[in-house]
């Protein structure tokens, strides 16, 4: 095989990706040297990264329509010779066992045994498979997978072939690829890494599981002012959804709230609060109630801030899961009272607040 191919793929001894890559700059002067192309540097720079460097990449997406769109997917769009011709003939001189292993952990981006059986094996009910077997072939194969971390033990693919490895999954066993994005999205919410787990819902068309996703992760969102999140989810939701959920219209009214519109903001909580129903909406009533209480507070109705605090705490009573939501309604009490002049008692309920927000640790 050319030189191109053999280090690529890691034959060559002495030589690896790094020591191989273009850099921007040399990307450009190969365009213009073989196409006669001014190659501006954000698309220098996008095909750097997707080919990070990789010269037989490079060659091949060079006769790529440049008019595209920055960031529309390379695979398939090369005249002769494409891409997919390219890895489709690596590929399929593996043994069935192997390409399944690469088209199935393709989708996982990043991978290492106990992922693979934590999201493929549950997936798709595979109990013998030996993980380890199928990731260490893999790389004594050098298909171009690269270390991920100082260890060793997590792979990814190189971002070109992923690409292909994930269309092809996709084209060839649709029903496998949904179940694995699924498990790996209930892995991604386990863990609490609710864009990627969103991502993947959003992939699939989840909407139910895209709206529960934003219900479950929403009052995290706004406690840690991540608005524009919150912001880009809620637009993905149909209209009829967003009106549909009391918590996902109680969400919108913070983040109307903590945007400066405060009229829609109380409209939106009074809509969500009057729409839900004990005992199966308590905690997120008790969320609602405490959001409402703050904007109450902000805008100078304290009695009326004061009421939903105390009825926030109501429905909180001893829930571990509400101790934050539990010292906000404490701490809010108190500083209402304190704009009432009393002090002494206002005192007392801010120390409940420190108190309990020191118990969360």
């Amino acid at each position: 095989p050319v030189i191109t191919l053999m280090a690529a793929r890691g034959d060559v001894s002495g030589l690896d990706f790094e020591e191989l890559a273009f850099q921007v700059g040399e990307i450009i002067q190969l365009y213009q040297q073989n196409q006669q192309i001014e190659l501006a540097k954000p698309e220098a720079d996008e095909i750097q990264e997707k080919t990070e460097g990789w010269i037989t990449g490079i060659l091949l997406v060079s006769h790529t329509n440049l008019n595209r769109p920055i960031g529309r997917p390379w695979l398939g769009r090369t005249p002769g010779v494409r891409l997919e011709d390219y890895f489709e003939h690596l590929v399929n001189q593996e043994s069935p066992d192997l390409i399944r292993f690469l088209l199935r952990s393709s989708l996982l981006d990043e991978f290492n045994v106990e992922i693979c059986q934590a999201v493929i094996g549950q997936a798709l009910g595979l109990e013998a498979v030996d993980w380890a077997i199928l990731q260490r072939e893999a790389q004594q194969r050098n298909l171009f997978t690269l270390m991920v971390g100082e260890d060793g033990t997590w792979l990814r693919y190189h971002p070109l072939f992923l690409d292909y490895l994930q269309s092809r999954m996709r084209r060839d066993y649709p029903l496998e690829a949904d179940a694995i994005d699924g498990a790996l999205a209930r892995l991604y919410i386990e863990s609490g890494a609710w864009n990627d787990a969103f991502s993947i819902y959003r992939l699939l068309g989840a909407t139910r599981e895209l709206a529960a996703l934003v219900e479950k992760a929403g009052a995290e969102l706004v406690v840690k002012g991540r608005l524009q999140t919150l912001s880009s989810w809620l637009d993905t939701l149909p209209p009829d959804l967003l009106s549909a959920r009391p918590f996902i219209v109680s969400l919108q009214g913070s983040l109307a709230s903590l945007t400066g519109n405060t009229g829609l903001a109380l409209t939106l909580f009074d809509q969500a609060i009057n729409a839900m129903k004990l005992p199966e909406d308590r905690q997120n009533l008790a969320r609602a109630l405490s959001w409402r209480a703050v904007l109450h507070r902000l805008i100078g109705n304290v009695n009326l801030s004061i009421a939903d605090s105390r009825e926030s705490l109501v429905l909180i009573e001893n829930d571990l899961e509400l101790r934050k939501v539990k010292a906000e309604n404490l701490r809010g009490i108190g500083l209402c009272l304190n704009k009432q002049g009393k002090l002494k008692e206002a005192l007392n309920w801010l120390n409940q607040a420190m108190n309990t927000s020191l118990s969360i640790g």
